[in-house]
């Protein structure tokens, strides 16, 4: 038999037997499989049991329901810095760091750090040069 033309029922049958305990030679040699196909199927079988029970790893997140708003919320605030929104969001009693808040920022809301440009002070040349434009605008020149 092709193995292209085992179908499920037959693939069904061979897991509930293993399951029951019987050997896989024994198996395959009831259901006329190859022992290939049966360890193959066996395999694939343990992994998705694996992979449905096994919790992810790592720390659970610090940044909970109520933080997760706070921070949303001062996305539409433009020039808030992150030591600023960890101040906000701890004086309500969560305690965030203001690295949790950047990182969170990034994963999460897409946004990101930038830097203010710093504008040139008016110097006094300039100051003199606006204030005789205005001068020559007052009396119609």
């Amino acid at each position: 038999m092709n193995v292209k033309d085992h179908g499920l029922e037959i693939r069904n049958q061979a897991i509930g037997m293993l399951n029951t305990g019987m050997t896989q030679k024994d198996v395959a040699i009831k259901l006329q499989v190859s022992l290939r196909s049966i360890k193959r199927w066996w395999c694939k079988q343990k992994a998705r049991k694996i992979s449905k029970t096994v919790a992810h790893p790592g720390r659970n997140s610090s940044v909970q329901k109520a933080a997760k708003i706070i921070i949303s919320k001062s996305l539409g605030k433009r020039y808030k810095s992150t030591r600023k929104l960890a101040d906000i969001v701890t004086s309500r009693d969560y305690l965030i760091s203001h690295s949790t808040v950047h990182r969170y920022l990034l994963d999460n809301t897409g946004a990101k750090s930038y830097k203010r440009t710093k504008r040139p002070r008016l110097t006094e040349k300039k100051k003199e040069n606006d204030s005789n434009l205005q001068n020559l605008a007052k009396n119609g020149l």
